[in-house]
């Protein structure tokens, strides 16, 4: 979770997509991240929701290069 740097979410998902460019606070630093608009996120599988956290896997990495994330 520390080093969290966006959600990521489908963005054709009618559940979630109102809240892309908008801001979540993590709970154990308090610090904001942004939700992100991402077509790797699958809407159908768990809550269609993806946590993105750079350098841990290549697909990670590249969803955070591709916004404003650090990477």
């Amino acid at each position: 979770m520390l080093g969290d740097a966006a959600v990521a979410v489908h963005p054709e998902d009618e559940r979630y997509r109102h809240l892309v460019g908008r801001n979540v606070r993590l709970p154990l630093t308090g610090r904001l991240i942004p939700i992100i608009a991402d077509d790797y996120v699958d809407p159908a599988f768990g809550t269609g929701c993806v946590k993105i956290t750079p350098r841990t896997t290549s697909t990670t990495t590249r969803s955070a290069r591709a916004t404003t994330c650090r990477a």
